[in-house]
Order: structure tokens, then C-alpha cells, then sequence
């Protein structure tokens, strides 16, 4: 079970949960197909604004990526 960006969600909150939850699960997936994951549910007004050319890999560059968005 995955859960989808809310509107006034912090990202790191979102991705850390995200994370968390892929691990208490044990799910079977890499780093990067869980940012994928993240990415794709993100919410549709931060996708919107927000153009990404290639979705930010490994996780460290996404927090990277989430850092300069949310200043």
C-alpha cells in the first residue's frame, strides 16, 4: 500500500513515508522504482508547476531535488 501526495503535504514527509512503508512491508522493489513510485503520485499541482526531465535517482537525489523546490 503506497499513499498519493496530499496538496499541502510536505514532500519529505511524503517520501520518508512512502519509504517506511515500502520496508515494514519488506516490498520488493529498488531504490529506483520506488522513487519512480513517489514521483508518479506525487500531487497533480506540484506536478503541474514542477517539470522534472528525469525523475531524480538514487533517493539522496530526490531529497536534492525536494530541497531546492521547497525553498
Amino acid at each position: 500500500m503506497f499513499y498519493f501526495h496530499k496538496e499541502r503535504q510536505p514532500l519529505h514527509q511524503y517520501i520518508e513515508r512512502d519509504f517506511r512503508t515500502a520496508k515494514f512491508l519488506n516490498y520488493q522493489a529498488t531504490e529506483e522504482q520506488l522513487v519512480d513510485r513517489v514521483v508518479m503520485n506525487l500531487y497533480p499541482s506540484f506536478s503541474v508547476n514542477t517539470a522534472l526531465l528525469d525523475n531524480p535517482r538514487p533517493l539522496k537525489n530526490l531529497y536534492r531535488v525536494v530541497g531546492l523546490i521547497e525553498e
